[in-house]
């Protein structure tokens, strides 16, 4: 029998619901995932905020993606959108998870200083989600000698720093008074930032040739400057780093690996050994560069890997390394028990597309939203605009 209305499926819907059959989790049909641009799915922006603030974006990518190592769901809703202005991004705080940006604020003594505004995101029912305006106990009130135009500032862990004409690292103090920590640095790439732990990682730049140094600038509480890396080349294009322990060993710097990216490939897989040195590690590096050339992104042109993490997305004790193509955001998941060559999982595609335009900067993986799934901050750029995207991790579990 033929039904000539297309509105019975939903009759039937209906009819179904009225006998409580949309208690029922195949029944829900999530309303943004129907209609993203439906008035109770759009954000609207900050109250008091103006031109200058920080607007909001719409709920319109929704992307889903498996894990074959269990079989689960992951997705990541977009759940807000930051078009920075006056405003910069600065990163998220491990401090109750501070969204934090940084502003132009006033001269002193002749000198330009940068004001910090710290937002949490939270829910506001019939608005949806939003920054909203909270105090940062622990965040200078401004931090000195910065030029918003040609400089920017990191938050990393719950450490603060600087970074000047691109090429001087500084750490500012509780009073926002600046201590450099290093120069002569790589000034093509943004630096590795972490909400998780206190480190901060840049590329260290020749004295004597146009390319960069074999040593890298990684300051932690441990660890504080540069690092040798004798077995990269001797004029390596690093384009970014993921610091993390991907083996979920443990919560000390020593059980973190690095990772060093060199174009679209890995060129690097390091491990501390108990005195803090780093230890190449051949098999890993061999590992995650054949995980990344199975990845198969959209862009056959294999564009640089810009950005990476690593964090447990779903939950499931197991680990994931998750980077950044242009504008493609992939995951591939580290399995310690597996036989050598198929430690990594590669996701069945991509965890997160933007526009075809645009391209990730920084990638960073923190709980938004206090319900003990990560979620995912994207600053990213489209010619010269900057954003910052807000996705959400839909929580589904193994």
């Amino acid at each position: 029998m033929r039904y000539a209305h297309s509105t019975f499926p939903w009759l039937l819907a209906l009819t179904l619901c009225a006998v409580s059959a949309c208690d029922d989790d195949w029944f829900r049909v999530p309303l943004c995932e129907y209609s993203p641009r439906h008035e109770l799915c759009v954000n609207s922006a900050l109250d008091g905020m103006g031109t200058d603030g920080i607007p909001a974006g719409d709920l319109s990518v929704v992307s889903d993606s498996g894990s074959p190592t269990d079989g689960s769901n992951v997705s990541f809703t977009l759940a807000y959108t930051s078009m920075l202005t006056a405003y910069k991004w600065a990163g998220v705080l491990s401090f109750q998870n501070r969204i934090v940006y940084f502003y132009q604020d006033s001269i002193t003594s002749g000198t330009l200083n940068a004001k910090l505004v710290s937002f949490q995101f939270v829910y506001v029912p019939g608005k949806g989600w939003d920054l909203n305006p909270q105090a940062c106990t622990i965040c200078p009130d401004k931090i000195q000698d910065v030029n918003v135009l040609t400089d920017s500032i990191f938050v990393s862990g719950n450490s603060f720093f600087a970074l000047k004409n691109k090429q001087l690292a500084y750490i500012s103090d509780n009073s926002g008074k600046l201590s450099q920590l290093d120069g002569q640095l790589s000034e093509n790439f943004r630096p590795f930032i972490s909400p998780n732990i206190d480190v901060l990682v840049l590329q260290k730049k020749s004295k004597t040739t146009s390319g960069n140094m074999t040593e890298m600038s990684y300051y932690s509480p441990e660890i504080r400057g540069p690092i040798q890396f004798p077995e990269r080349t001797s004029i390596p294009a690093t384009t970014y780093y993921a610091v993390g322990d991907i083996e979920g060993r443990g919560t000390s710097i020593k059980d973190n690996e690095v990772l060093i990216f060199e174009d679209s490939d890995l060129r690097s897989a390091y491990r501390f050994d108990d005195s803090l040195n780093p230890v190449f590690d051949k098999e890993l590096t061999a590992e995650v560069n054949l995980a990344v050339m199975n990845a198969h992104p959209e862009d056959k042109t294999s564009p640089p890997i810009r950005s990476a993490f690593i964090a447990d997305l779903n939950r499931d004790g197991l680990m994931e390394l998750i980077y950044a193509r242009h504008y493609q955001i992939f995951a591939t998941t580290y399995d310690p028990k597996a036989e050598k060559n198929k430690h990594f999982i590669n996701w069945d595609k991509n965890i997160v597309k933007l526009a075809n335009n645009e391209r990730t900067e920084t990638l960073s993986i923190v709980d938004l939203n206090d319900d003990q799934y990560p979620d995912l901050v994207i600053e990213a750029v489209n010619g010269t605009q900057r954003m910052v995207y807000f996705y959400l991790n839909n929580g589904k579990k193994p």
